[in-house]
C-alpha cells in the first residue's frame, strides 16, 4: 500500500513539472554564409515522426535574404542519400498545434 503511494505521488510530481515546463527555444542545425553575408531567421518550427527504424524530421525556416548567400547543416546520425532530403508541404508544419 505504502509503494502504491509513491508511485501515485511520482506520477504526479512527474505530471506537474512536464505541465509547468517552459517552452524548449532550440535549432535543430545551423547556418553558414560568406563572413559579409547576414542571415535572417526569426523563427523555426521542427516536427519529428519516428516509427520503427524511419525517422522524418520536418523543419520549417523563415530565412529572409538571397537564396545563394543560403546554407543550412543539419547533424543527422547516419549518412543520407540526396534522395532522402526533399521540400516538404508546409501544411505539415501548420497543422501541428492542433495536435498538442
Amino acid at each position: 500500500m505504502k509503494r502504491l503511494r509513491h508511485l501515485i505521488s511520482l506520477l504526479l510530481i512527474c505530471a506537474v513539472i512536464f505541465c509547468f515546463a517552459p517552452t524548449a527555444w532550440a535549432f535543430c542545425g545551423f547556418y553558414v554564409a560568406k563572413a559579409d553575408t547576414k542571415l535572417y531567421n526569426k523563427a523555426s518550427q521542427v516536427a519529428i515522426a519516428h516509427s520503427g527504424d524511419r525517422t522524418v524530421l520536418t523543419m520549417a525556416n523563415d530565412y529572409q535574404g538571397d537564396v545563394k548567400d543560403f546554407a543550412i547543416v543539419v547533424p543527422v546520425p547516419t549518412v543520407i542519400q540526396k534522395e532522402q532530403v526533399r521540400i516538404g508541404n508546409p501544411k505539415i508544419i501548420e497543422g501541428r498545434g492542433q495536435l498538442c
